[in-house]
């Protein structure tokens, strides 16, 4: 580590951008991510694109390619057929070259597609599409007028304090449908107190964030602490929890007679099923 010439010594001496580097899940917990993911925004770095490896990242580099707009340019799209994708004016052997390249070069179009929406996001004028082709099937539930026509989409964040070892911020982005289509959204971000250094903050970082989503689900308020510490809703709505709080079958969606319930005189958005039990063998998951 100290001698002459070696590891840490190059890396200390060499200029900044020509240090090899990549972002991905290891640089939650580092004390520099900050620095990292600044110069990546401002130098418009690859590691900005979802599901590109550090192996892609190098194999870009060597033919070229160091920002993002330098890949989304790379190709464009085929009119009548946005999601075929051909070498833009120029730099058809830049596309040779890295489409012979081990690894990158089957999955150069998809690239491409993820790099045009990502600029697109940056409201750059350019043409992208809003899916990736031909990623095959998806494991999340989609919404349809004859298939999960009142699905209720819930999308889950965590940020975790490395110091405490604790979780310090809770979020959820829930999503109803009615007839396939969304109709109503609502987003649910709860911050610690303070740093979670007991069991009891963050016990109740969770309570209340597990409330309120569970309410924004069933298209109800959330029940608020009283004096004495009980709890109550906000509207003569009542929310019942339970631990078995749904089934999903091939069919559609159970719900058992434990779980929560929407009143009458809540959002017509929430789920409603006529299926039957499932049979006593069926595993019952947690919501």
């Amino acid at each position: 580590m100290t001698r002459n010439g070696s590891t840490a010594e190059q890396v200390a001496e060499a200029y900044f951008p020509d240090v090899p580097y990549h972002l991905e899940h290891k640089c939650d917990g580092c004390l520099y991510n900050e620095y990292c993911m600044k110069w990546s925004a401002e130098e418009d770095d690859l590691s900005l694109l979802p599901y590109l490896t550090v192996g892609d990242k190098s194999a870009l580099h060597a033919a070229g390619i160091r920002t993002t707009r330098d890949l989304a340019t790379l190709k464009e799209p085929v009119p009548g057929e946005k999601e075929r994708l051909l070498p833009a004016p120029g730099r058809t052997q830049q596309v040779r070259r890295i489409s012979a390249t081990r690894g990158v070069g089957a999955r150069l179009d998809e690239l491409v597609h993820r790099a045009r929406l990502f600029r697109r996001s940056q409201r750059d004028d350019i043409e992208a599409l809003t899916y990736i082709p031909s990623k095959g099937y998806g494991t999340l539930p989609y919404s349809a007028p004859g298939h999960n026509a009142n699905l209720v989409r819930v999308y889950l964040d965590a940020q975790h304090d490395y110091l405490n070892d604790r979780i310090y911020m809770l979020g959820a982005l829930v999503v109803a449908c009615e007839d396939g289509a969304p109709v109503r959204r609502r987003s649910i971000v709860r911050l610690a107190d303070g740093p979670p250094e007991t069991n009891e903050r963050e016990r109740d970082l969770f309570e209340s964030w597990i409330n309120e989503t569970v309410s924004a689900i069933v298209g109800s308020p959330p029940r608020t602490k009283t004096a004495n510490g009980a709890r109550r809703s906000t509207s003569s709505s009542t929310i019942r929890l339970s631990s078995a709080a749904c089934w999903r079958g091939s069919g559609g969606t159970w719900t058992p007679s434990s779980a929560p319930r929407r009143s009458t005189t809540s959002s017509p958005s929430s789920p409603r099923s006529t299926h039957p039990s499932p049979p006593s063998s069926t595993r019952r998951s947690a919501s």
